[in-house]
């Protein structure tokens, strides 16, 4: 289970018009959910609309210096926070979940990952959203790197369940641009398909796909 070092990962929001998970969701819990109150009845709003019928964590840091905080992972798996910051988080499940996915092998691997895609060391994650579907488990890593929060990096986790006694964990990870100016080159998860897509199709903008070792 990913869990916060000292505190408890018990948390986030449903919030998937469509059903499609993307990268402009942390963002919109954080302005909209600034204390645990507000919290709670951002998310009560969105689960009577029946979109709360994924259950569904996040995690997501708020700077208290207003220059930018994030977490990293440990090596036992779990999310630490970083920076001068604290957390922010609120819930959607209706009963206790155990996380199937090994996060050690995450912990191991985002590191590694983002050195080679990005060249640097130096990253910060700023959301982590987890779904708990039938037959898979769904996470997405909004993060920047080099403390460029103008700039997020968002990947897609993806552990699919019944294919092997050791469920497969691949990443996804959107990389270049759209031809449209709106619209950005990041990742899409389709949960009535249980697919994962670039936003765009465009040549401009590819796919990176690896399985997590």
């Amino acid at each position: 289970m990913i869990m916060l070092k000292k505190q408890i990962c018990v948390a986030a929001l449903v919030a998937a018009v469509i059903c499609m998970l993307g990268i402009g969701a942390c963002k919109k819990t954080e302005n909209n959910a600034r204390t645990s109150d507000n919290a709670l009845a951002f998310a009560k709003a969105i689960d009577s609309t029946n979109l709360g019928q994924f259950e569904f964590l996040r995690l997501y840091t708020i700077s208290d210096d207003g220059y930018g905080s994030g977490m990293v992972f440990l090596e036992d798996g779990s999310l630490a926070n970083s920076e001068n910051g604290h957390i922010g988080s609120v819930s959607t499940l209706k009963g206790k979940h155990e996380t199937l996915t090994d996060s050690k092998r995450l912990a191991k691997h985002f590191p590694d990952f983002v050195k080679r895609v990005h060249e640097t060391n130096d990253y910060l994650i700023t959301c982590f959203e987890t779904f708990y579907l039938d037959n898979a488990e769904v996470f997405q890593v909004e993060y920047v790197i080099n403390h460029d929060f103008d700039n997020p990096e968002s990947a897609l986790y993806v552990t699919r369940f019944g294919e092997s006694k050791e469920p497969p964990t691949i990443i996804v990870k959107c990389m270049g641009s759209c031809i449209k100016p709106t619209e950005d080159c990041v990742e899409v998860y389709n949960f009535v398909t249980n697919e994962a897509r670039c936003s765009c199709q465009s040549d401009n903008c590819s796919m990176q796909i690896e399985y997590v070792k």
